[in-house]
């Protein structure tokens, strides 16, 4: 078999390039310009959460996916902006959490990755086109090569903040404590 990116492969090349690398890169710059805001917005950790799968599990909707694809650009662009707004918003508070050794942030984590990487297995193993009509023949085959995409993706992002995360913990917790009471 023969993996042809199609116009749903590269839909969502992009749209893993606006979630695995833009909006945490967005994140990160935002939090360094404006600390103070960014720690404002970190206890908001399961609202960014669930609105960020919310938006996600809309754009992935057969009807707002065949209507973007078919849309103008500045639709499509419309779109993936407000993804990328709830990703990077998400982003944010993982940030802040990460930076002050909140471990509880590795479960919305874990929970975004595992959901995401449920729908690549969907579009990898469907056994029919789950977005018909979209104006090409491979479209099963250019379904299958996103679904491999996400598949890819997800744990590279999701998955590997979260292993950096608990690794950082442990790594923490094998440091010897320090007391100021005891003096050498």
């Amino acid at each position: 078999m023969t993996i042809q990116a199609g116009s749903l492969t590269s839909h969502m090349a992009a749209h893993i390039f606006a979630m695995s690398v833009l909006a945490p890169l967005v994140a990160w710059l935002f939090i360094q310009q404006w600390p103070r805001l960014a720690k404002q917005a970190s206890p908001r950790l399961i609202l960014a959460s669930v609105l960020q799968l919310a938006i996600l599990a809309l754009w992935h909707s057969p009807l707002v996916m065949m209507g973007s694809m078919q849309a103008s650009l500045l639709t499509q662009l419309g779109m993936l902006g407000l993804l990328s707004l709830a990703a990077s918003w998400f982003w944010v508070c993982v940030l802040v959490a990460i930076a002050n050794n909140r471990i509880w942030v590795v479960a919305p984590l874990l929970l975004t990755g595992k959901l995401v990487c449920l729908f690549a297995i969907l579009l990898v193993f469907a056994p029919r086109a789950l977005y018909p009509g979209m104006g090409h023949t491979l479209q099963l085959e250019d379904q299958q090569a996103a679904g491999l995409l996400m598949l890819t993706a997800c744990p590279l992002t999701y998955v590997g903040a979260s292993i950096y995360l608990v690794a950082r913990w442990f790594s923490d917790l094998s440091k010897p404590e320090v007391r100021p009471d005891i003096v050498a």
